[in-house]
């Protein structure tokens, strides 16, 4: 019995330029977050991540089309004359439920009083989009290619 390696993929389609554009608005929204944390009032960055998480939500488990941040993205990709650089979408909806569990963990966080850990979660997440929106690199894209080799190997190894 062969087992594929090969990344699963949706059949749909994603335009990477505008997953760049929301990345780049998740990465200063997230960072606006942690220095209104830092700065003025935890209870405006747990709003402010909550609607984060709201939009990570659409993006993830709905339609893109649906989400504000997307939404601006097709505007700005499209006025800035982008040509669509079309990408299999699951390892894009992959990284996008990754982000959900980032930001409503900062926002629980930040709702329970632990800015300190909610600005950590949201660094990390601040990481990331900085990777896809200024180099293209998407980190849950790529946990998302390789999480089935490792899952594979694992039961490879324990079927001989």
């Amino acid at each position: 019995m062969a087992v594929s390696l090969a990344c699963p993929i949706s059949g749909n389609q994603r335009d990477n330029n505008v997953a760049r554009v929301v990345a780049g608005f998740s990465l200063l929204i997230a960072a606006v977050v942690v220095l209104i944390a830092q700065f003025a009032s935890v209870g405006v960055a747990a709003l402010i991540s909550g609607l984060l998480t709201i939009d990570f939500a659409i993006r993830a488990f709905f339609k893109p089309k649906y989400s504000p941040l997307a939404t601006v993205g097709r505007a700005l990709t499209s006025g800035l004359g982008l040509k669509p650089k079309m990408v299999d979408g699951a390892p894009k909806i992959f990284a996008a439920r990754i982000g959900f569990l980032f930001t409503i963990s900062s926002t629980l966080l930040f709702a329970l009083g632990q800015a300190p850990a909610a600005s950590v979660v949201l660094g990390i997440l601040v990481v990331c989009a900085f990777l896809e929106s200024a180099f293209s690199f998407c980190l849950g894209c790529w946990v998302y290619s390789i999480l089935p080799k490792g899952v594979a190997s694992a039961l490879s190894k324990g079927i001989n």
